[in-house]
């Protein structure tokens, strides 16, 4: 009987030690930022996806974010390459977690990888009632709000597919290193579109009007005629690993990995250096462009930077932004 109670009573210790050492461990304000990889946008919502902090949100332009996606609400990995949405639900893809689904504004999130063999998603597009999700071994579509998959690779030949564009009723895929390639008829056959690309590491994809335009490793490619042909608009990038491209109305921003933001208003004719540690980037390597009205925002390693004079300037946005890939620790007095 005495050997019962004491076993009792080290179990009750026990457990009243580890209530107490659980208890004592508060989210520090900071440190902030971290890796973007990804925005989307819905209505007057931006969701960023990060680097092992899951899936943020701001609801006020990018003045403040919150924290809406993480393995306590439903995500399996906090890894997110990729950000997506429908009029109904945002999309998150994530690296080796597949697809993850909110209907909520990231309040839960519920996997949806029915049929999806891949779990290592880059890029999401949507068109009309169709939704195309970039792997690292092809294309899937899913016709059900991301209920289910099936792929839709063709003669993609399971490239690892990192970006994903519609233009009128073509949808075109850039791959690394197989280029960009057009399909017409959703996906059920794709076909290579390089003419006049040196370089056929595709990392990001933009259009606008006719207008499409392809980042590589070998910097700025344009095409006028739908991806029939491309032409080199390099003069004046530094840098030619082109992570991000995207569309401002007509003008056109490039972001660099490293090298930051460039802006130009001529289809890539020309380029001028925007986003610096001078004007307010702190860490110029950018993986992700997005842009909300008049307002340009840059996924940065480092945050969330925004720009609403055209890139002249920028200013970082990480009030709520934790960073969550802490690798060390030292000791300074207390």
């Amino acid at each position: 009987m005495k050997h019962d109670l004491r076993v009792l009573c080290l179990c009750v210790m026990s457990l009243a030690s580890t209530y107490v050492l659980q208890s004592q461990w508060l989210q520090a304000n900071g440190p902030f930022s971290g890796d973007i990889y990804s925005f989307a946008v819905s209505g007057s919502n931006i969701f960023a996806g990060s680097n092992g902090g899951g899936v943020f949100l701001s609801a006020d332009n990018g003045a403040t974010w919150k924290n809406v996606g993480s393995v306590a609400n439903g995500l399996s990995t906090t890894l997110v390459l990729a950000m997506g949405n429908t009029g109904s639900a945002v999309f998150a893809g994530t690296d080796g977690g597949g697809i993850f689904r909110t209907t909520d504004n990231g309040v839960s999130w519920l996997a949806v990888n029915v049929g999806l063999t891949n779990t290592v998603v880059h890029a999401f597009a949507v068109s009309g009632g169709n939704i195309f999700a970039g792997t690292n071994a092809g294309i899937f579509l899913s016709t059900n709000n991301g209920s289910s998959w099936s792929a839709v690779n063709g003669s993609l030949m399971n490239q690892h597919i990192t970006s994903l564009v519609v233009s009128g009723t073509s949808i075109f895929a850039g791959a690394s290193p197989g280029g960009v390639y057009q399909s017409t008829n959703n996906g059920a056959t794709w076909n290579q579109v390089i003419s006049g690309m040196t370089n056929t590491n595709v990392l990001s994809l933009a259009v606008s009007g006719s207008s499409l335009v392809a980042g590589t490793e070998g910097g700025v490619f344009l095409s006028t005629n739908n991806g029939a042909t491309w032409t080199a608009k390099n003069a004046g990038l530094a840098d030619t690993s082109a992570h991000a491209v995207a569309f401002s109305g007509t003008t056109l921003f490039a972001g660099m990995y490293p090298g930051g933001v460039y802006r130009s208003a001529d289809n890539g004719t020309s380029w001028t250096l925007v986003g610096t540690v001078a004007a307010g980037m702190a860490h110029t390597n950018v993986h992700t462009l997005a842009v909300v009205g008049s307002t340009i925002f840059s996924g940065n390693y480092g945050g969330i930077y925004s720009s609403v004079d055209n890139g002249a300037s920028w200013s970082t946005n990480v009030t709520g932004l934790c960073a969550s890939d802490v690798r060390a620790f030292a000791i300074l007095g207390s």
